[in-house]
């Protein structure tokens, strides 16, 4: 193990000095188009909602991944700015990385100027999208001005015990000469972006000891709503079970400076360990043994041990053979090590001790409590953790990185003092002068942090984006953390969320956030995949025009023109490797922002993939382009027909109660509907088919009776309801439609909220008719179950209370099954969402399937309910397929 000193270090450096901020000159059309597409901030209101989008890497261009990201974040951003919240929708970038140092060294340029030229042409065309951004809150992770504040992060850990130097096997690309994560190595072995074959190497780094927080994010899971479960699962199992024990034990053995990880089930066990048994695939083993011959079932490593803090004795390490490890009675291997004893009930264990002719062991006379103490004040470990979770590597070969702000002076390291901040990239390797080092001098470590370290805190950066003095003032994270949804592909739901969610609880732990959990809500989206033309033989991937039949034929196989070779058809994720992407301002260009957004919006359910049409546009997008056109006509016609009846000034008797009744409860069961999909479910797709359901209903209505217009309150709330929310799927549509309704003189239904002198973002999103009742919603496994009660019966229960009303009055026969079928509910939270319903989320244990909790859900509803009436309300009861 590497030791090392930590000390205070009291230094001034003048020597050091800021690097100014490049600043962006952008054209002045584009800056004015950066001022209306500002997402608007209702100053009304002290509710917030902090909307996030995963911010995108600078790579040049803009990928249909990234537009549905942006295109569902900003329909959740504009939903809720309608329901008057202060909404927060920023944008920034996520500008270090190998792609740009690799592009830098191939174009003879510096990095820096790629990324800003990459980052300059991708803001101009997200502004070409029309998706309202926070541009004023913007950051750039390689700004010293933000990377500062990733080294005061750093060096806070440092200051904690969680980073250490640590000799570690990683992966390592010999192309790019730099260390790769296990995910960004592919199942043959290779680099996910050089493709060459990986080399396990041992390497001095600095590593996070993020185990120590296993337990604690684990436990955190089971918060999570429904929308989460399948990230859970993956983070669930990244982490692991936490039932062990980790302890970091020094190796001795000449100049080797190392560790073992060791993890026990309990502590006592190291009072009567004698040695440490080592399968042949751990990697001390592996750099320090020798390979065991075909009859050898074990061997000690030579001059190799291990110290054993708590009996005072070294612990020789011993090489096992595989087929050694066979008794049932043998304590279990975890990190592909364990203690051995003398004293232990296993053969191996015996056959060891006489071999190496170790004595019986003496039982040292501690608590586990007093071993974890122990550990802890030397710094070996002494905590609960997973089985599997290692250390955080964070040290990167590159240059095009954060600087990593710590000081060697051999095997000695000092942190950079924090009035030194920021260390830039031209500053590492030099020599700093620090008095509470050996020789007075330390160098500034060479090595970059892992991008994911700069990911890992920038949702915080977003809400005090220009403060000099913090990386953000608590204050403000008080009132707007947790981020209310965070949208992202799921492809990032294993490592970055890991690390975001990380040091999140770290920051809670020392007082700057607070909650420990970063995100109240995830909507991980699937990919967007495409048509790719494979050929069979040699595996080149070739372009569309270069093929030739049907891409829908069965047997998926057309003809290669210029070969004469078979090439196979699928849809794979969009790829420039694979040359099937899909340029989304060319879409943009050629059908229209709203046809565009509308088409990411409706192809499919968050989660799931989309597979992006080919040829296009299809059957989904001429319907969409149908709606459109209806909208516009049934707008326009309501409109002409109210300015004509005002200029000949002819008067009509106001409608029978039974036709207003029919536009009343159209009105509320699609806004129902259409606010529980947005809000509840997030499944934006339902959300738009209800619009599109209300839309064709009235405007069949009014086709029928096209007077109506003229006499109809009901009729006029509808249409205002439709335009306004309308705009969170198609916005250029609705404010076109909006100022046609302006020409109107006067509203006729003067209980409505809307307000003609204003414009359609100011407009608030449509309120539900108050009712005697109030929806509880029962919500789990993505199904929603609705059942009503009395509001003066619950609206004033705490949420104890209010759980307890479902489970005995409004959903008994559920409660019932449940338990009649010994289905268990873990845990369960409640969301009110006024004028809307109250939530209840529950979440159930592990061995429930979800097809179990379907089948009650169908019994209680059809005992309930007829037919016609299940269909009626298919809109607020249905299940994740």
């Amino acid at each position: 193990m590497l030791f090392v000193r930590r000390t205070t270090i009291n230094c001034t450096c003048s020597t050091f000095h800021y690097f100014n901020s490049r600043h962006f000159q952008l054209p002045q059309p584009i800056q004015r188009l950066i001022c209306s597409q500002m997402s608007s901030i209702s100053a009304e209101s002290d509710q917030f909602k902090y909307i996030l989008a995963m911010f995108p890497y600078p790579s040049g261009r803009l990928h249909m991944g990234h537009l549905r990201v942006y295109t569902l974040s900003d329909a959740l951003s504009r939903y809720y700015a309608l329901k008057g919240y202060k909404v927060l929708h920023p944008i920034g970038w996520d500008a270090f990385g190998l792609p740009a140092e690799n592009a830098a060294i191939q174009r003879g340029i510096d990095p820096a100027d790629w990324t800003f030229r990459n980052i300059d042409d991708m803001k101009n065309q997200l502004l070409q999208t029309g998706i309202k951004f926070d541009w004023d809150r913007e950051v750039y992770t390689c700004q010293p001005d933000y990377f500062r504040w990733t080294q005061w992060i750093f060096l806070k850990l440092y200051e904690h015990g969680l980073v250490r130097r640590a000799f570690s096997e990683v992966n390592w690309d010999p192309v790019d000469k730099t260390v790769l994560a296990d995910e960004q190595v592919d199942a043959h072995g290779r680099s996910w972006r050089s493709n060459a074959l990986v080399e396990k190497r041992r390497l001095n780094q600095w590593v996070v000891d993020t185990p120590r927080y296993a337990k604690r994010l684990l436990d955190g899971l089971p918060n999570f709503q429904f929308e989460w479960s399948s990230v859970a699962a993956i983070q669930n199992d990244w982490i692991g079970i936490c039932d062990v024990y980790r302890f970091l034990l020094p190796i001795k053995f000449q100049q080797v400076n190392e560790e073992l990880d060791l993890r026990i089930e309990s502590p006592s066990q190291l009072c009567s360990a004698q040695f440490i048994l080592l399968k042949e695939s751990h990697y001390i083993a592996r750099y320090y043994g020798e390979k065991l011959q075909d009859s050898q079932l074990f061997a000690p490593i030579d001059g190799l041990s291990v110290f054993n803090f708590v009996t005072n004795q070294q612990m020789p390490l011993v090489i096992v053979h595989e087929s050694a490890i066979n008794d049932e009675d043998q304590p279990p291997f975890y990190m592909d090590c364990r203690l051995g004893s003398s004293l232990s009930k296993s053969t191996l264990d015996r056959s060891i001790s006489k071999e190496l002719a170790i004595g019986q062991a003496k039982n040292a006379e501690m608590t586990d409590q007093q071993i974890l103490d122990l550990a802890e004040s030397l710094e070996l470990g002494g905590y609960q953790t997973s089985r599997k979770l290692r250390d955080w590597v964070v040290s990167r070969q590159r240059n095009w990185g954060t600087p990593i702000p710590m000081l060697i002076d051999g095997n000695d390291v000092a942190p950079v003092p924090e009035d030194c901040l920021p260390i830039l990239g031209e500053q590492r390797g030099q020599k700093m002068e620090i008095k509470s080092l050996p020789s007075g001098f330390g160098q500034i470590e060479n090595d970059t942090l892992d991008t994911y370290f700069d990911s890992s805190w920038y949702f915080l950066r977003f809400l005090d984006p220009h403060n000099q003095k913090m990386p953000f003032d608590p204050r403000i994270a008080n009132r707007q953390m947790p981020v209310s949804v965070y949208v992202g592909g799921v492809e990032h739901a294993l490592m970055h969320l890991f690390f975001a969610r990380f040091i999140c609880h770290f920051l809670h732990g020392i007082g700057l956030t607070p909650c420990a959990e970063p995100f109240a809500r995830f909507i991980p989206l699937g990919v967007v995949r495409s048509r790719s033309f494979q050929l069979v033989n040699s595996g080149k991937y070739v372009p569309a025009n270069e093929v030739e039949g049907d891409p829908r034929s069965p047997d998926k196989l057309l003809m290669h023109k210029p070969t004469g070779e078979m090439a196979r058809v699928r849809f794979e994720k969009m790829s420039k490797s694979k040359l099937n992407g899909v340029d989304p301002l060319e879409l943009i260009e050629k059908y229209g922002k709203d046809l565009t957004r509308l088409q990411l919006l409706f192809e499919a359910r968050p989660n799931m993939p989309i597979d992006w049409p080919y040829p296009y546009p299809t059957f989904q997008a001429k319907s969409l382009k149908r709606w459109l056109e209806l909208f516009k006509t049934f707008v326009d016609g309501y409109v002409n027909k109210r300015i004509n009846v005002n200029i000949s000034g002819t008067t009509l008797p106001i409608d029978s109660d039974k036709t207003e009744t029919f536009f009343r409860d159209i009105y509320n069961k699609h806004v129902k509907a259409i606010s529980m999909y947005m809000e509840v479910l997030r499944y934006h797709n339902t959300a738009l088919i209800r619009l599109i359901d209300m839309t064709k209903a009235v405007h069949k209505e009014f086709s029928a009776n096209p007077d109506l217009a003229q006499t109809s309150p009901e009729l006029e709330r509808c249409l205002f309801a439709i335009v306004v929310m309308s705009q969170i799927f198609a916005p250029d549509a609705a404010n076109q439609q909006w100022e046609m309704l302006q020409k109107l003189p006067k509203l006729i239904n003067k209980s409505v909220p809307w307000r003609l002198n204003e414009s359609l973002d100011k407009q608030i999103w449509p309120k539900l008719d108050y009712s005697d009742d109030i929806d509880i919603v029962l919500c789990t496994f993505g199904t929603l179950f609705v059942r009503q009660a009395p509001r003066k019966d619950v609206e004033h229960l705490n949420d104890a209370d209010l759980g307890e009303y479902a489970r005995l009055h409004s959903h008994s026969n559920f409660f019932d099954r449940l338990d009649q079928q010994e289905l268990k509910v873990l845990s369960w939270s409640i969301e009110r969402l006024p004028g809307l319903c109250i939530v209840l989320n529950l979440k159930m244990a592990e061995d429930v399937k979800k097809r179990a909790i379907t089948e009650i859900i169908q019994k209680y509803s059809g005992k309930r309910r007829g037919k016609k009436e299940l269909q009626e309300e298919e809109n607020i009861e249905m299940s994740v397929g």
